[in-house]
């Protein structure tokens, strides 16, 4: 995730073997590289930047035998809010893929699901607990916002594009 020209955020494991995930900040002029945090243990973690409140957004869980939340970093204070929590039925993966939307407003996120499907569900960025489910998918492996009332999905059929006011999915690839 690029903050400005000179700086981007990412995601790394310390070593291959204990596989810790941390969250960097390298600045590219001089390669200086520093951790900002730890992330989830052994999983892919993803991340997203909002420029104006200086946060950034990542999906974590405590242990491997937990599922993912979506929490978020406060870069000027270090300050870590847990937004979302994962559906507690079962053994899931919980909230493990999400996109900012364009205005920064409203994230989507899938939570998996108990029969292998991930739930299409968006919130609001300020009052997180303010949910809307709209749609299974399956296998899901890609989510980006088009625009601010229209998801681009990538699931086993391929690409889809999904309009949030009508609640209608449309095969694009």
């Amino acid at each position: 995730i690029f903050k400005d020209a000179d700086t981007l955020f990412a995601t790394r494991f310390d070593n291959l073997t204990a596989r810790n995930c941390q969250i960097i900040k390298l600045a590219i002029s001089t390669k200086q590289i520093d951790k900002i945090t730890d992330c989830a243990k052994r999983a892919v973690t993803y991340l997203a930047f909002d420029g104006d409140s200086r946060k950034l957004y990542f999906n974590y869980r405590d242990s491997v035998s937990q599922p993912f939340a979506i929490r978020s970093l406060q870069l000027d204070t270090g300050r870590i809010q847990q937004l979302t929590h994962a559906n507690p039925k079962g053994n899931t993966r919980g909230d493990y893929l999400f996109s900012l939307s364009p205005s920064n407003k409203k994230m989507a996120i899938f939570e998996y699901q108990q029969d292998g499907t991930a739930m299409l569900k968006v919130t609001d960025i300020n009052n997180p607990t303010e949910v809307s489910r709209y749609k299974s998918y399956d296998r899901v492996s890609g989510i980006s916002w088009f625009n601010e009332k229209t998801l681009l999905i990538s699931d086993k059929s391929g690409v889809v594009s999904y309009d949030l006011a009508n609640a209608e999915s449309e095969n694009i690839i």
